[in-house]
């Protein structure tokens, strides 16, 4: 009896010692959100594209390619490790011309919660661009942040 009773106390023992998962059951990384929008006469109308395509450039911390089709809103991420981030715009993918876009901003650590540690904020300071296909680039929202809703720029072509 003694001897299951040990078993029991060391098993106990051992189930008391294991660390529980902390779940992070949030998003934590925080996307700069785009908008594609075209000329029309006075106003701004949003601009469905069709074959899109957009391509980081350099050492950027996810070499990553989004190609939506029939889409005017885009989420990129930022490199948290650099001041500046990279990208070329294709309107659309079967032409060759492209529009290369880079974002410059301000990072600052963000405790999002125990479970999910830290993320990266941003601040845009300001974004350049060539002119082949885009018109212009306009800044809409300065803070990138977890929020979803926001769009912080706008391409116009």
């Amino acid at each position: 009896m003694t001897k299951c009773f040990f078993y029991f106390l060391l098993l106990l023992t051992f189930y008391s010692c294991s660390q529980d998962t902390n779940t992070c059951l949030q998003p934590i990384e925080a996307s700069l959100r785009l908008g594609t929008y075209k000329y029309a006469d006075t106003s701004h109308k949003d601009s469905l594209l069709p074959n899109p395509m957009i391509k980081v450039i350099g050492d950027s911390i996810k070499t990553w390619v989004q190609n939506q089709k029939n889409s005017s809103k885009f989420a990129l991420t930022l490199n948290p490790k650099a001041d500046s981030t990279k990208y070329t715009f294709q309107i659309d993918a079967a032409i060759s011309t492209f529009d290369t876009i880079v974002f410059y901003y301000t990072r600052s650590l963000h405790f999002v919660s125990v479970a999910c540690g830290y993320t990266y904020y941003f601040t845009l300071n300001k974004v350049t661009s060539t002119h082949h296909d885009l018109d212009s680039v306009s800044i809409n929202n300065f803070n990138v942040t977890d929020n979803a809703t926001i769009e912080h720029v706008k391409l116009f072509y």
